[in-house]
């Protein structure tokens, strides 16, 4: 069962929503819709509210038998212990949405440089973690603030052995490009038929990720985009720590032509995976053995 409530929303959109559902009531919709077609109708009423209010609610086999999305609206879902719930906004929130502005995120120019301060002071006794999660995520393009998570790939490990992995294709709220899907090796079809909606597919992440340490080659790229869609969802920031091969493999290894992951693959002979387990499951891999050869060399400097 399906039910969408839309406010403010224009007419032809109303008129759009009633191919598929009943409106039994001026903006409430009810149907049954299998997850393909509700994301594809939550993108298009995304798309086309302009400026207005919507909210669908749908079964799910969860502990809530439920799940909800939200949009346009001043409160915002976010999980909680894989409970979904409602956030009420606080007075800051309002004020910053009447000034069409987003909440802030990230940390001051002071906070910054204390962190500097305090990283150039301890980095000497800070040590490589055996336990981690390798993370790697395929995006609609460069910019967090337009653009959205398209796959998700995540390997966890333990004693730098590989001992469990994440896999989501995300459904992004926007335009796909056609460079994007060449690049991630995914098709528009593919998404539509195995994608989940970015709200389950990153509260997934994170209960997957828990306090493990996240390693990810150019690791900034990868935190903007999970603190941007963070954000969009209302879903609690993660305080993960971060370690990023880029630039241990920068401070470690001089006269390289470049520091892509290729290049570096290939510098230290790490066969490349099997090709069958798609993009994001090989950078996976292929990061997982470069940190390893890494801190192996950090550690004999």
């Amino acid at each position: 069962m399906v039910v969408i409530s839309l406010t403010d929303c224009p007419k032809n959109l109303r008129g759009d929503l009633t191919k598929w559902l009943l409106e039994i009531s001026p903006g409430c919709f009810v149907g049954h819709l299998n997850a393909r077609i509700r994301g594809i109708i939550w993108q298009r009423i995304v798309k086309y509210s302009t400026g207005g209010r919507a909210i669908m609610v749908y079964s799910t086999n969860n502990e809530q038998r439920l799940g909800f999305y939200v949009h346009g609206d001043t409160w915002q879902p976010m999980d909680f212990d894989g409970l979904k719930l409602m956030l009420r906004p606080n007075s800051r929130f309002l004020a910053e949405k009447q000034a069409d502005k987003q909440p802030k995120t990230g940390f001051s120019a002071a906070a910054k440089m204390r962190t500097a301060k305090h990283f150039a002071k301890t980095k000497s006794k800070l040590d490589y973690p055996c336990d981690y999660i390798v993370l790697d995520l395929e995006t609609t393009g460069l910019s967090p603030e337009k653009d959205h998570i398209v796959e998700i790939g995540a390997l966890k490990f333990s004693n730098h052995a590989e001992v469990d992995s994440f896999h989501a294709i995300v459904i992004p709220q926007g335009p796909v490009n056609t460079r994007s899907l060449e690049i991630s090796g995914l098709t528009e079809a593919q998404i539509m038929q195995y994608g989940q909606i970015p709200d389950i597919a990153i509260a997934g992440l994170f209960r997957f990720i828990e306090n493990l340490p996240i390693v990810a080659h150019n690791v900034d790229f990868d935190k903007d985009f999970l603190v941007a869609a963070c954000v969009r969802l209302g879903l609690p920031a993660f305080r993960n720590r971060l370690i990023d091969t880029l630039a241990l493999s920068r401070r470690l290894l001089k006269g390289l032509p470049n520091y892509k992951l290729p290049t570096l693959a290939e510098h230290f002979n790490i066969a490349a995976p099997n090709s069958a387990a798609g993009k994001n499951a090989a950078d996976c891999k292929t990061t997982a053995q470069l940190y390893q050869n890494l801190i192996k060399l950090a550690g004999a400097k």
